[in-house]
């Protein structure tokens, strides 16, 4: 599994760092330009590489992604974190902690990709780790919906439809 944090917010350190003390049979690596953690003693890693970064998301088996800033400054958000975006557009597969918005962005049911606790991210890395198949097919799935509908030009043409609107009014 593969996962990030910045210094702006501990708690996904603090998590991810608890989750990998739990999956020490299997290969992980979390953190950040400054800070990285990972099961191999030695890994060829850079960050500021966007293809990389693709290559990576495309090629873990089960990126987990954890908190957003806004949960740390504000509680608990319903916001979701640009990585889900940029995971689901290289076709890579993901679960995530739970957020009341994900029905609106993606058209699968939420018990399949979301936790809500250590305990179920555990047990759903564990689950998509042996069932590759399905992680497939729900990959794909976040990649025709991120194709179809959240890419900046789709973004830039709701701006611009949404600002004709306000205009005419």
């Amino acid at each position: 599994f593969a996962g990030t944090f910045n210094h702006f917010n501990p708690f996904r350190k603090i998590f991810y760092w608890r989750l990998s003390k739990k999956f020490r049979d299997l290969d992980y690596f979390f953190g950040n330009k400054d800070v990285f953690y990972t099961s191999r003693k030695k890994i060829s890693f850079d960050l500021l590489n966007r293809q990389h970064i693709m290559e990576i998301y495309k090629r873990t088996a089960v990126n987990v992604i954890y908190g957003s800033l806004n949960d740390y400054y504000f509680g608990e958000s319903w916001g979701v974190t640009d990585r889900l975006f940029n995971i689901a557009y290289c076709n890579g597969f993901f679960i995530c902690d739970h957020k009341r918005h994900l029905p609106e962005i993606f058209d699968v049911d939420t018990r399949l990709y979301t936790f809500r606790s250590m305990g179920e991210c555990r047990e759903k890395i564990r689950f998509y780790m042996k069932n590759k198949d399905l992680r497939d097919d729900l990959a794909n799935k976040f990649h025709a919906q991120v194709m179809a509908n959240h890419t900046i030009d789709k973004a830039t043409e709701k701006l611009m439809s949404d600002i004709d609107a306000a205009v005419r009014k």
